[in-house]
């Protein structure tokens, strides 16, 4: 399965797709933490609200940096920060509640493009942690995974069927 990511890319790189050369392909990669975090201070001082340097640091955890993550739930944060206020945990946990809502739709539609053992494999990270032995017999057995080859090959894991 291709993503939507490599259909865009292809239409404006491919010398026989019809916007070929009509924009400039940029690769957004995590920006420093450090870099982010000053960013976001100066536009939250910049705009008259407060956010503290852990408070960054916990928002820039939950999204790992990444930019179009960070943008949201920063704007979520700095829309429930009243002028002169000042951001924290707590209303980043807000943020996020209402990023989680704004985002269902897409959330769904990538849940249902997946095929059952992608799903299982999913759930099985959410139950036991993504640090999980995923390989071990007694992982495998618990959530129905089925043989460790199945999971070793990701070939297996994100093709079509079942």
């Amino acid at each position: 399965m291709r993503s939507k990511h490599h259909l865009m890319r292809r239409v404006f790189t491919l010398q026989n797709e019809p916007m070929y050369k009509m924009a400039k392909v940029l690769d957004l990669h995590e920006i420093p933490h450090d870099d982010f975090a000053a960013f976001i201070k100066d536009r939250f001082a910049a705009t008259n609200r407060l956010i503290a340097d852990d408070v960054i640091d916990h928002l820039l955890n939950i999204t790992g940096g990444h930019p179009h993550d960070t943008q949201e739930l920063c704007y979520f944060t700095w829309s429930l920060v009243d002028a002169a206020g000042e951001a924290s945990i707590e209303t980043v946990g807000q943020a996020l509640a209402q990023v989680l809502d704004a985002e269902d739709d897409h959330y769904t539609n990538l849940w249902e493009g997946l095929i059952k053992k992608q799903r299982l494999l999913l759930m099985a990270l959410t139950k036991a942690g993504a640090s999980s032995e995923i390989y071990s017999e007694e992982f495998r057995k618990r959530y129905e995974l089925g043989p460790a080859s199945s999971l070793q090959n990701p070939s297996s894991l994100w093709s079509s069927g079942s």
